[in-house]
């Protein structure tokens, strides 16, 4: 290997190294100063969620708030049905065995 290619290999990792630590305090960065205080304002989207405000919600309105997506239900049934007919087939597979 050449001086040149030795030479191009640690600038390479330098810049490698440095990518990774800029990029680490990019996002540490950006979770501190924007993300978590714009979660932390007064006026933010969570302020709202407090104690009291769950206490108001009706059965229903607790209900929408923590419901699975439909899809998710639907597909979570199809499952639970081939599953249940798969056990019953090795259940005869077994027993003619």
């Amino acid at each position: 290997m050449s001086n040149a290619q030795n030479l191009e290999d640690d600038i390479h990792d330098t810049l490698k190294s440095y990518y990774e630590l800029a990029l680490y305090d990019f996002i540490d960065f950006v979770t501190q100063q924007v993300v978590e205080s714009y979660l932390n304002d007064p006026k933010g989207p969570v302020s709202f969620f407090n104690p009291t405000y769950v206490a108001s919600l009706t059965s229903k309105a607790i209900e929408a708030l923590g419901a699975e997506n439909l899809d998710i239900v639907r597909d979570r049934a199809e499952k639970q049905a081939t599953l249940a007919r798969l056990k019953r087939a090795e259940e005869i597979a077994l027993k003619y065995s």
